[in-house]
């Protein structure tokens, strides 16, 4: 018979005596390379598809020629034969099967099924039904990234719910360690944690709440971030850059970037609201600067009141690439500096560091 996914974990993966991470990892294999490599894993074309107590994520997958490939989402259900790998926890411990974790469901009875093939989804003000867990406020977000090495692109979901009593720190069947984090990639990523998290679970739902992502990029490259499946979540959904200090809308349109090589920890975030309103640092700055553009000459021109040290002044296209940047040594009531030749005309974002904060202004070049 099938096996209850969820009943397992909640056996296996009960607070007070766990034997397991409450994760479920299932390998999606699609094919190899080429025949000469088909019998090794450096060959293997799959990722792994993922399921804890809050929610289910796809495997890494191409969307270049869907044709070819087909991924999969993990329902409730395993069905005879599906193998899958759990990791054990701290101090591991016995696993159980049991009756009770038995279901008689036909192995392509739908939704129901291990594997099913899954469209994009935006399923806001899901209502909530007598199941808990189909009441968590859930955002699934999802990036397309371009692979150098065979030309295609790739996707990569990842999810995140929102729970009272959970929090930034690790919690057992709602966290979900990455295991196959690729070369242009991003996760989870949280304060004195080292771990990928491909499902993550935090507090309770806030407009104000931001989770914080990180990115990996091997070789410079152009990525778009999206919204794969949201639920019982009415506001709008964004994704913070906090270098440029632009928050992207992504309810209904891709947030972009072209980042260079590097891994980016502390820049972007998703998040329910714009970026914040100014703090009063924040407001001393915007007031006691000024930065705008000489076209005739090709220079910034930046101005300050004399109290207010500045240290580095940078230049960003609405991408997020930066364009220059300007270290700053001297004490000056204004700066001239040299843009680039060439500079396409347009809307770019300059960033001012001072003793005080720093502070983003958009400015335009003709």
């Amino acid at each position: 018979s099938a096996l209850n996914a969820k009943k397992f974990i909640h056996d296996n993966a009960l607070v007070d005596s766990s034997s397991i991470t409450g994760t479920l990892y299932f390998w999606d294999h699609v094919g190899e390379k080429d025949s000469d490599n088909g019998h090794y894993q450096s060959g293997y074309i799959g990722g792994y598809a993922t399921i804890n107590k809050a929610m289910e994520t796809v495997a890494y997958q191409n969307v270049s020629d869907q044709d070819e490939y087909t991924y999969k989402t993990p329902g409730t259900y395993i069905p005879v034969g599906q193998g899958f790998f759990v990791v054990g926890d701290t101090d591991g411990g016995s696993i159980t099967f049991n009756n009770n974790q038995r279901e008689f469901v036909k192995e392509d009875n739908g939704t129901n099924s291990i594997f099913f093939k899954s469209g994009k989804k935006k399923e806001k003000n899901t209502t909530a039904n007598s199941r808990y867990f189909k009441s968590l406020p859930i955002v699934k977000l999802g990036m397309n990234a371009l692979n150098q090495d065979d030309g295609k692109t790739y996707h990569r979901q990842i999810g995140v719910s929102f729970k009272e009593n959970n929090s930034f720190a690790y919690d057992n069947g709602y966290d979900s360690e990455m295991f196959d984090t690729r070369a242009n990639d991003f996760y989870w990523k949280f304060p004195n944690d080292d771990n990928n998290y491909v499902i993550s679970g935090v507090q309770a739902f806030d407009e104000d709440l931001e989770v914080p992502l990180e990115v990996v990029v091997e070789n410079t490259a152009e990525l778009s971030i999206m919204v794969d499946e949201v639920k019982n979540i009415s506001s709008n959904i964004y994704i913070i850059d906090k270098v440029t200090g632009i928050s992207y809308d992504i309810s209904e349109q891709n947030a972009r970037f072209s980042l260079q090589k590097g891994t980016y920890t502390d820049r972007f975030a998703l998040a329910f609201t714009p970026s914040a309103a100014l703090s009063v640092d924040h407001e001393i700055i915007n007031l006691s600067t000024n930065i705008y553009v000489d076209n005739k000459n090709h220079h910034l021109i930046v101005t300050k009141d004399y109290d207010l040290d500045i240290k580095k002044v940078e230049l960003y296209n609405v991408l997020g690439e930066t364009i220059s940047t300007w270290k700053i040594d001297e004490h000056a009531e204004s700066y001239l500096l040299e843009l680039q030749p060439g500079l396409p005309a347009g809307v770019y974002i300059s960033k001012i560091t001072t003793n005080k904060g720093t502070n983003n202004k958009k400015i335009i070049i003709e």
